[in-house]
């Protein structure tokens, strides 16, 4: 690469235009070159200058800037990649993909729901209602995640507003579903016409885990974007390694905490049902804890899958997705 000037015209014989940059001989192999001449001398007609490079496979591209001028040029810039979908990075694209096919599931889910709450509208309690909010908030939590990333893939940019209401909705959906589960493994609903002091217990634990859930979501969401940004994975888990580790433990001594009050609520709900001889709320709650056990073993088991697996990359990690939501 060298300077067209009228001596390199002269001597050499190129046929190249003075004052412009060219190549000595063209690129060999399966080298993608473009470029681009700006003949910008004063700063006060200095114009923004865009161009677009259409790459035909995935590999590593460099941005090479110079100038025929001996005076000290100053260039400001930035370089933006998309790929064919948009600009979301490779490793968030299945997220995208994923909350698409989760929005279908939660409208099926509450449609069924709806059908069974109309079909027993007369047996109706408070627990059915909750269940369907769970269900609401898990369809917009999904819908509002989609439409993140979608703004993002549009725009190359994250919409700060869209970011934080959908980590404080996704913290609200699990905070409701676990305080839920301590309400009817208590027996609200069934056995039990309130939950007495039980409910101010309730609202502290949801008010702590809703706090602690939120900023684990927004440190990893940040996290994601500085990813994006770097494209270097050491340098991100560097960066929230600490603040992480003081909200992820705090997070699941509260999970532990919440599976452990929902088991020892349920046996003393089935052991005060065999006591008044309730047969049929007994059986209603003997399945419940049987499916209690399947979800915590399931769970468990994907913790043991994306411990694995993750970790080895970021786009290795993009491929568990589907365990980890």
């Amino acid at each position: 690469r060298a300077c067209c000037t009228e001596y390199i015209r002269r001597e050499f014989g190129f046929n190249c235009t003075v004052d412009t940059l060219f190549l000595s001989k063209p690129a060999a192999g399966e080298l993608q070159i473009l470029t681009k001449n700006v003949d910008d001398r004063t700063p006060e007609s200095a114009d923004d200058v865009t161009e677009t490079f259409l790459t035909k496979s995935t590999a590593m591209y460099y941005l090479i800037i110079s100038t025929c001028d001996h005076d000290p040029v100053k260039v400001e810039g930035y370089v933006s990649f998309q790929n064919v979908y948009g600009f979301l990075p490779s490793y968030v694209y299945t997220r995208y993909s994923f909350y698409g096919v989760a929005i279908i599931i939660y409208f099926g889910l509450i449609v069924t729901w709806a059908a069974f709450c109309w079909y027993f509208r007369d047996q109706l309690i408070g627990v059915h209602k909750l269940i369907a909010l769970v269900l609401g908030m898990g369809f917009i939590e999904s819908f509002a995640k989609r439409k993140d990333l979608e703004y993002w893939n549009t725009m190359d940019e994250r919409s700060h507003l869209l970011l934080f209401f959908q980590v404080v909705l996704s913290s609200a959906t699990l905070t409701l579903a676990f305080s839920l589960l301590i309400a009817v493994s208590s027996g609200f609903g069934v056995s039990k016409a309130s939950l007495g002091h039980d409910f101010y217990r309730i609202c502290c634990f949801a008010l702590l885990f809703l706090c602690f859930e939120c900023a684990r979501g927004l440190i990893e969401q940040f996290a994601l974007m500085s990813l994006s940004e770097t494209g270097n994975h050491d340098t991100i888990n560097l960066g929230v390694e600490m603040p992480l580790f003081f909200v992820m433990v705090p997070t699941a001594m509260l999970q532990a905490t919440a599976f452990m009050w929902i088991f020892n609520a349920l046996k003393a709900t089935i052991m005060s049902l065999r006591a008044r001889r309730q047969t049929v709320k007994l059986a209603l709650f003997l399945k419940f804890r049987v499916m209690l056990v399947l979800a915590a073993a399931a769970s468990v088991l994907c913790v043991f899958i994306v411990s694995s697996f993750r970790g080895r990359s970021a786009d290795e990690d993009a491929k568990l997705v589907w365990i980890v939501e």
